[in-house]
């Protein structure tokens, strides 16, 4: 009995990227193209658009912010043509001040 290997060729259309995997997870990367922004590789060939997400509220002096050329990030969106897109939500860590 021969069992077949599930191999998928993945790249990023913001960078160079490329990853094959051999099981049905989707890989991230740290992408050159988007300031380091952790996302999502897409299948090899596909026609996508990714786009980024700002934030639209004030971040004051809210700690580890996703930044893109100065801007805040709150998501990526990689978008498919027909309609259906996969995003990447940034969400904000919580931090609390101790004093003795």
């Amino acid at each position: 009995m021969t069992i077949p290997v599930l191999e998928k060729h993945w790249s990023c259309p913001n960078c160079k990227t490329q990853a094959v995997t051999h099981d049905s997870a989707t890989p991230f990367h740290a992408c050159k193209g988007l300031s380091g922004l952790s996302v999502a590789l897409v299948p090899a060939g596909a026609k996508v658009r990714v786009s980024l997400v700002e934030r639209g509220d004030y971040i004051g002096a809210e700690q580890g912010i996703r930044m893109h050329k100065g801007r805040p990030i709150m998501a990526t969106k990689i978008e498919r043509p027909d309609g259906s897109y996969d995003s990447t939500v940034y969400a904000p860590m919580a931090s609390v001040g101790v004093e003795n």
